[in-house]
């Protein structure tokens, strides 16, 4: 009897213990299966992290070191999913268009997925549909050099305003004909709700120091104390900004100009508040001889033409530069003669 009782509370004891170890291996196996439900979800997180670190909010801090260019990582997205779609339509373009359209693996010269030398003609196209917001993709066309096409668009964005009628942007694609391969982006902006995000010192403050700031000789037109400059900002990595200028002095024969590289309103031009050509290319070349035919017909002749920013005004690339980080619209005084 009493082996019976013992017998029978060993079969308790150990039921007991299977029971337990039952229940213990099943909350294991439900707490595995809650982890990975987490982990498959956390790629969102990862998405919307890498999204907040996206370098169209990153300043880059002038160095001695002129243009140094962050390294591109080689993936491609034809559907254009990077970006939120800017609104291409009733003066609502994203008036900091350049540099929002960068992104973790499209630094410029890359914008909004159009890579120099890696995005076809098929692939941009697409690009202007599913990322730049137009209706449709716009045609392939003859450019007037010889070996290349081009793909553009253009954006009047206050048609219907009959003192702003004649502000628009446009985006012209040049395509190598052998390959059909991207070669150069020009992006066109004439409207003063660019110049806080495109002016030349926010520019510097952006980008860097860059490899040259040239400037046109100042012409002078019949009307008193009104003459004409442009100015040229260049990094070898294959970004140029060009900006066309209206000079006003009470005299034209004052010894210089100044020229304020934040506030351009009433120096842009006589016509347009403001206004910016950009030129995204493959690298710059030192030399203007080695420039390639796309980068001579957009910008090489006003290279070749204009001068140093150290011989025009006195000051180096690395001080404009300097000035543009340190202070809010900084001048320079450009020679007259």
């Amino acid at each position: 009897m009493h082996v019976a009782v013992n017998t029978n509370r060993r079969r308790w004891f150990l039921g007991v213990c299977f029971l337990s170890l039952a229940l213990l291996l099943s909350s294991c196996f439900a707490s595995g299966s809650n982890g990975t439900q987490l982990v498959s979800g956390s790629p969102i997180a990862s998405q919307e992290s890498a999204t907040a670190t996206s370098p169209s909010v990153l300043t880059q801090t002038a160095t001695s070191s002129p243009d140094v260019s962050p390294t591109l990582v080689a993936t491609h997205t034809p559907s254009g999913t990077m970006l939120p779609t800017p609104p291409f339509g009733q003066g609502k373009l994203n008036p900091d268009f350049l540099f929002d359209g960068q992104s973790a693996d499209c630094f410029l010269p890359c914008w909004n997925g159009l890579k120099i030398g890696r995005s076809s003609v098929e692939e941009a196209q697409a690009i202007f549909v599913n990322t730049l917001g137009f209706e449709s993709p716009p045609p392939l066309q003859d450019s007037n050099i010889d070996e290349y096409s081009i793909v553009k668009n253009r954006w009047w964005l206050y048609p219907n305003i009959p003192d702003r009628a004649e502000e628009d942007f446009f985006i012209r694609l040049w395509f190598d004909k052998p390959t059909n391969m991207l070669k150069g982006i020009e992006l066109f902006g004439t409207s003063n709700q660019f110049e806080p995000n495109l002016s030349p010192a926010q520019v510097l403050r952006k980008l860097g120091t860059p490899s040259d700031i040239l400037i046109d000789p100042i012409y002078w037109s019949e009307a008193p104390g009104q003459g004409g400059s442009a100015l040229i900002i260049v990094y070898s990595r294959g970004i140029a900004f060009y900006y066309s200028l209206v000079v006003r002095t009470n005299s034209s024969e004052e010894s210089k100009v100044t020229i304020c590289l934040d506030n351009l309103a009433g120096l842009a031009s006589t016509y347009y508040p403001f206004q910016v050509n950009v030129f995204l290319t493959d690298p710059i070349p030192t030399n203007v001889s080695d420039y390639d035919r796309v980068q001579t017909h957009l910008f090489g002749t006003q290279v070749r033409a204009f001068q140093p920013v150290q011989t025009m005004a006195d000051v180096t690339v690395d001080e404009v530069t300097l000035m543009a980080q340190q202070q809010y619209n900084p001048c320079i005084n450009v020679k007259n003669r």
